[in-house]
């Protein structure tokens, strides 16, 4: 089963972000990008990846 999404204004749809505009035009072509979902992260290969996300704990 393959799945398919994008993020029109970002994933944290901040206006203000640098990465905010970045798949608007797939978007408004009503285009999509495949989304892995892996059971293991060691399962993804950096070929796959097209874009990432890092989170760190707030102080």
């Amino acid at each position: 089963m393959n799945s398919y999404g994008v993020y029109p204004g970002g994933q944290s749809e901040n206006p203000l972000s640098a990465f905010y505009d970045n798949y608007i035009n797939i978007w408004i072509k009503g285009e999509y990008l495949p989304l892995i979902f892996a059971q293991n992260p060691q399962n993804i290969t950096r070929s796959d990846i097209i874009a990432e996300i890092v989170l760190n704990p707030s102080r």
